[in-house]
């Protein structure tokens, strides 16, 4: 029986940016042979996430008529068997995030393939959730 490849979408909170690439992948990975999941890592360091998902991350799915259960699901902090079970491990922001992997989980940042998308912070979410989309649509081609 051939297994499905895991592909793992990486952000701080795991509650916008990795959490909308996740679910907008699995809603157009028609075929089954990728999955995505997404994690944080942060979300065990008390971030201020405000329950499951972004409204920002929960407007444009909405927008988008993308209807998925795991919208309900809390933050997921990242372990280590996260990243053994993934085919792929994206991480959507390098310049936050190759630090982060370094000191958690030594040795697995250069294993990581990085996008360079802002945090709200950095960036108005109607250009995050842009090109978050755009990235996704490109790696969707590639599949």
């Amino acid at each position: 029986m051939k297994k499905d490849k895991n592909l793992l979408f990486l952000c701080s909170g795991n509650y916008y940016r990795s959490r909308f690439t996740e679910i907008y992948f699995n809603h157009f990975m028609k075929d089954g042979t990728w999955r995505a999941n997404s994690r944080g890592l942060k979300v065990d360091r008390n971030i201020s996430n405000v329950g499951a998902i972004s409204k920002d991350t929960l407007n444009r799915l909405s927008k988008l008529q993308i209807i998925d259960a795991s919208i309900h699901r809390m933050p997921i902090q990242l372990t280590y068997y996260d990243m053994l079970d993934a085919d792929l491990i994206i991480a959507v922001k390098k310049a936050e995030h190759y630090k982060l992997l370094n000191e958690r989980f030594p040795g697995w940042q250069d294993k990581v393939t990085y996008w360079h998308i802002d945090d709200l912070d950095c960036s108005p979410p109607n250009k995050t959730l842009d090109e978050l989309t755009e990235h996704v649509s490109l790696l969707l081609q590639n599949f």
